[in-house]
């Protein structure tokens, strides 16, 4: 919800992962998969985040999980959520091999 087209540089993905960022940060540097590089073109944006509420501010973290969660309940999936989806992303990520990094 913290990233934006400033953290886009040289078709990469550039950010500081928000937990712990003060006790020990962990600086991420991804390639941008084509598929959101497309959307992230054809966007008309002038926020600095992506992600923007209907009144065109930043999400905080709170409104951004409650509005998560009004999509998963929109779409039939009411026992999902925002920190569920991140967890089994990472639970994936992790049986496939791959180190947090």
């Amino acid at each position: 919800m913290r990233i934006g087209p400033n953290n886009i540089r040289n078709d990469r993905v550039q950010y500081r992962q928000a937990k712990n960022e003060n006790r020990k940060p962990i600086d991420v540097d991804t390639p941008l998969h084509p598929a959101p590089a497309a959307s992230i073109a054809a966007t008309a944006n002038g926020s600095h985040t992506f992600l923007i509420t209907t009144f065109g501010k930043p999400f905080t973290s709170n409104s951004f999980g409650n509005k998560f969660k009004d999509w998963c309940c929109q779409a039939d999936l009411p026992h999902c959520s925002a920190h569920g989806t991140r967890k089994a992303t990472a639970t994936a990520l992790a049986e496939r091999g791959s180190n947090g990094a």
